[in-house]
């Protein structure tokens, strides 16, 4: 069952590590103020217990040349906090400030910092706890979104 807290702040991670099945994932797109490089990455996890296939990973993909990445990492290369937003697989993170990337494989090199500013957030209410509405307080719900910035600038 979820924690007030999780309410609050839906890009928390909302699952647990040791259910049967489960996805989380979280969608980060950056776009250039010319708009000539557009990518966006998604960190996430997988579990898939009876198939034993879980999983951590991060996808990478690139909306101007139509290249798409999806590297697997060991589950135990995954990493987050219970009391606010981050995300760690293996030696690239997550957070609502920005994102470090160190990936190296499968013939993907990516590396470097992104910091994100001037962030807006999408306001919490009670009534209206996100992105999902009042539909974040149903339990079982088959999917939760949640929204770290609508909008900010990219360093």
């Amino acid at each position: 069952m979820k924690k007030f807290h999780q309410f609050q702040h839906p890009p928390i991670f909302q699952g647990v590590l040791d259910g049967e099945f489960y996805f989380e994932g979280w969608y980060f797109k950056m776009v250039s103020i010319n708009e000539e490089d557009v990518l966006a990455l998604i960190p996430g996890i997988a579990l898939n217990k009876k198939n034993k296939s879980s999983h951590a990973f991060i996808q990478i993909l690139d909306g101007i040349h139509a290249q798409y990445h999806y590297i697997s990492y060991p589950l135990e290369e995954f990493r987050t906090s219970k009391n606010h937003f981050f995300v760690k697989i293996r030696k690239s993170s997550f957070n609502k400030k920005g994102i470090h990337l160190d990936i190296n494989e499968k013939n993907v090199l990516l590396s470097g910092d992104l910091r994100f500013k001037t962030q807006v957030p999408l306001p919490y209410h009670g009534f209206s706890p996100g992105v999902m509405g009042i539909f974040t307080y149903i339990p079982f719900m088959e999917c939760n979104h949640g929204v770290v910035s609508m909008d900010h600038v990219v360093e």
